[in-house]
């Protein structure tokens, strides 16, 4: 859900900017009081919170959504990730870290329009992020990593889909098609976008809640223990640039099939597909390029500090 100028009215565009600038604000407040120690959301209890694990994370989003998986109707869904970095990080972390991505693929890759940078970034990161984080907070104390990537693949579902509900709402109160119109094209399609985020989400958090160094106690120490997940996701991360470069479906994604439809564009400036293998070098630079900054930060973070 990568909106370009010149969809969104100024009235809407300002107007979602203003509502995802706020939350972010609320985001960047609330990860300086916990990494001070003065406060946590409960959505945080127990994920693992450090810089380090953030950066890796999102770097690991950014280069997983250039992978594109065929849908019906002749489109395309990848994944967006917020909810993802909701389960592992808690909402305002998420929130962050899927601020970095959208801002990032606005102004290097021209992905995504500069004024419509809030509607992106409310439609595809805060709303998933906000739902998913809902869901979480029902959890027992002590849930199993199973269910904890159960609530987040439904949150993720849930999630799109209503982001998806946001674009629409967002184009038809701009004026660019009719609201009635709008809701059907994009709810129609970004359904199965929906349902490939879930079912990739709920894999992903299980992989990474069944993973013992990464639900560890966060000061046991500043070894191998501490630099294995962000070697790990330094792994997928160039791993998932380099197949998408190779296997990334041609079709259209969910918001350019259903903009097709109603008779506007959702793809300019964006580059065109057959030049993704060239960005690839890029893409997985920049990503490891953020993992590397991770990795050295918590090598020389003390052991009492947050991971």
């Amino acid at each position: 859900m990568h909106l370009p100028d010149g969809v969104l009215s100024p009235a809407v565009w300002i107007a979602a900017a203003g509502a995802s600038g706020a939350s972010l604000a609320l985001a960047l407040r609330e990860t300086r009081s916990a990494t001070r120690g003065i406060a946590r959301s409960p959505g945080e209890t127990g994920s693992p919170a450090g810089i380090g694990t953030t950066a890796t994370l999102a770097a690991f989003v950014f280069a997983a959504q250039s992978f594109q998986i065929p849908i019906p109707g002749g489109a395309s869904a990848h994944l967006l990730g917020g909810s993802l970095l909701t389960a592992a990080l808690g909402p305002a972390r998420a929130v962050c870290a899927m601020a970095s991505v959208f801002a990032v693929q606005a102004l290097a890759f021209h992905d995504g329009g500069i004024a419509a940078l809030g509607a992106n970034l409310w439609n595809g990161g805060i709303v998933p992020s906000a739902v998913t984080s809902a869901m979480i907070a029902f959890m027992p104390p002590r849930s199993t990593s199973r269910m904890r990537a159960l609530m987040a693949g439904g949150g993720a579902v849930l999630g799109v889909f209503l982001g998806s509900l946001f674009c629409a709402f967002e184009i038809g109160l701009s004026g660019a098609a009719a609201l009635p119109v709008a809701l059907a094209a994009i709810a129609g399609i970004h359904l199965w976008v929906a349902l490939v985020e879930g079912v990739l989400t709920a894999a992903l958090v299980g992989a990474l809640f069944g993973a013992r160094q990464f639900t560890a106690d966060p000061g046991a120490g500043r070894g191998s223990a501490r630099l294995s997940l962000p070697i790990l996701v330094a792994s997928a991360a160039l791993a998932t640039a380099i197949a998408a470069s190779q296997f990334s479906a041609g079709s259209p994604d969910g918001l350019e099939r259903a903009s097709a439809q109603l008779g506007i564009s959702a793809t300019a400036p964006e580059p065109e597909r057959e030049e993704l293998g060239g960005a690839v070098p890029t893409l997985a630079g920049a990503s490891l390029a953020a993992v590397a900054l991770a990795i050295g930060i918590a090598w020389r973070r003390p052991a009492s500090s947050a991971p």
